[in-house]
């Protein structure tokens, strides 16, 4: 299964433009590429660097120092034989590029070998652009210019398909988390079916990305992975994690703190609360540890059995939790690419999962309440992929938002799976406050 990269890698080469051509500030020089784990950062700036000229990409994984300067020299100075250094090297091919525009794409590696190249490249950097340093990093928290890769969306899914029933080509998405890497083994030319049993086989992607994620970051990988199955199955607080793992809180939570800053969870805290809540950061996680981890010998010995098992799960525990954080997503673009003048960094006050019963006795859920300094928002999801939004439906949501004063001068959106109706679609055109968003859409 193929994706393309070319936005993502044309998104680079427009920031590397606007450096070296379009700004004035003399301190411009330097571009962060960032994004989650299985966004394939790495693939895009590699690919960038074989296909375009003035765009050099290094990486000294796994090398020593001295390893590292031959890999240097053999790579981009075949002619040089008497350099020992990274600082010699950086010289002698800074040299050849004088005058020249050059993309520098350094992999964020904690090892001697990278730390001097970035210092010595650094050097180079003198406010008249022939050089932009380019890092590879998790978080945009330093630079001027910033380049995010998402992990493949929702919405590339649903075009990949075209075939599929909708909500199977969602599902698929939410198995794979969007990773490029997990999703490799998909063939766009099988049935749903076929594809999870594909998914679910002991040696494929699906079944060993993970492992081979956490091996590269911890010396003890199998300490990690009770920790990773708890929270799939939905534990999220400390103590629930903990007593889970049957380790002391204290233990578990720095086991926690290094999955966060390893990019497998995130941590949570509302507006008003004390205490943090765990996430795992991506679905396929989840997956791995309900359906890997958590069933291996029934992966093993009785595939019918797990299959069975997926299908009856993957809805309630993969798919919607997918479908909830790529409109969480889309919230946090919402005010650049679609039209509600959304302010996600001035958020004053979060609430979850509020229960308002309405005059049928039913309960409408408002899955997320946001206040910001200029307005509130109510964000509605779908609680299963069939439900379908009529006038009816709308007019008990309204109901539900006068009765907690929160429908007039407070932007709502909704999120479906499906078509809405006429209707719906009419109120959004005329009601500002009103605001309706299908899957498609869903393109971060």
């Amino acid at each position: 299964m193929k994706f393309d990269l070319s936005k993502d890698i044309a998104h680079i080469v427009e920031e590397w433009n606007q450096i070296c051509f379009e700004k004035e500030s003399p301190d411009e020089d330097v571009l962060v590429i960032y994004g989650p784990k299985g966004s394939e950062k790495t693939k895009a700036a590699q690919e960038l660097a074989r296909s375009r000229a003035g765009v050099f990409y290094f990486s000294f994984s796994g090398l020593t120092y001295g390893e590292a300067v031959q890999s240097f020299i053999r790579t981009y100075l075949s002619e040089s034989t008497d350099i020992t250094t990274i600082t010699d090297a950086v010289d002698a091919f800074m040299k050849k590029r004088s005058g020249k525009h050059t993309l520098i794409i350094l992999e964020d590696e904690k090892n001697d070998a990278m730390n001097e190249c970035d210092l010595q490249f650094g050097r180079y950097i003198n406010g008249k652009h022939t050089i932009v340093l380019c890092n590879i990093c998790k978080e945009d928290d330093y630079a001027d210019h910033s380049v995010r890769i998402w992990r493949r969306s929702i919405a590339e899914f649903i075009k990949l398909f075209p075939d599929y029933d909708k909500n199977d080509a969602i599902r698929l998405h939410a198995l794979t988390g969007g990773m490029i890497d997990v999703a490799k083994d998909i063939d766009t030319n099988a049935t749903y079916e076929e594809n999870v049993r594909i998914l679910l086989e002991p040696d494929s992607a699906f079944s060993t990305v993970l492992p081979a994620m956490v091996n590269e970051c911890f010396r003890t990988p199998e300490s990690y992975y009770p920790i990773l199955k708890s929270m799939a199955d939905g534990h999220c607080r400390l103590s629930e994690i903990a007593k889970d793992v049957n380790f002391p809180n204290n233990k578990c939570l720095k086991y926690i703190e290094a999955l966060i800053e390893n990019g497998f969870a995130t941590a949570e805290k509302l507006e008003g609360s004390k205490a943090s809540t765990y996430h795992l950061a991506n679905t396929y996680f989840a997956a791995w540890g309900r359906y890997v981890y958590g069933r291996q010998m029934m992966q093993a010995v009785s595939p019918d059995a797990l299959f069975q098992y997926v299908k009856e799960d993957i809805d309630e525990h993969i798919t919607l939790p997918d479908f909830y954080a790529a409109c969480l997503r889309f919230m946090q673009n919402a005010n650049k690419h679609y039209n509600i003048e959304y302010q996600w960094g001035n958020i004053r006050e979060t609430k979850k999962a509020i229960p308002v019963k309405i005059g049928d006795d039913s309960t409408i859920i408002i899955d997320y309440y946001k206040e910001t300094d200029e307005f509130s928002y109510n964000l509605i999801f779908p609680h299963s992929l069939d439900m379908k939004y009529s006038k009816e439906e709308i007019y008990r949501i309204y109901e539900a938002l006068d009765k907690i004063n929160s429908r007039y001068y407070a932007h709502t959106v909704i999120f479906s799976f499906t078509r809405f109706s006429d209707w719906c679609v009419s109120e959004a055109a005329h009601n500002e406050w009103f605001h309706i968003v299908p899957v498609e859409r869903l393109k971060y």
